[in-house]
């Protein structure tokens, strides 16, 4: 008997290339150019953003300006925005919690 793949009735789709796209590039991407490409997704309706990430600079370059984008992102209402923070012990990780817009 074949099967039935069952599908859900819906899903969300989370952009993470600003975070994960930008990360690997070897020469650093301008923060206004983050900024547009984030406010463009948001202008297109995209539901979930993972914008950045706040990890040390050393580790990874291209996040060095992770709270310069967050503070100056458009907000659009039905976007849920999000940043990875891949450790607790991060003092940069406590700088965008009570922003709008963020889980």
């Amino acid at each position: 008997m074949e099967k039935t793949l069952e599908l859900p009735e819906r899903v969300t789709i989370c952009e993470v290339g600003t975070r994960d796209g930008f990360q690997i590039e070897p020469d650093f991407v301008s923060t206004e150019a983050k900024i547009e490409v984030v406010n463009l997704l948001s202008d297109a309706g995209v539901p979930k953003i993972e914008v950045t990430s706040f990890v040390h600079p050393k580790v990874v370059p291209q996040m060095r300006d992770a709270e310069d984008v967050i503070a100056k992102i458009r907000r659009r209402a039905g976007t849920r925005y999000a940043a990875l923070v891949p450790t607790r012990s991060s003092p940069r990780s406590c700088a965008w919690p009570s922003r709008p817009g963020f889980p």
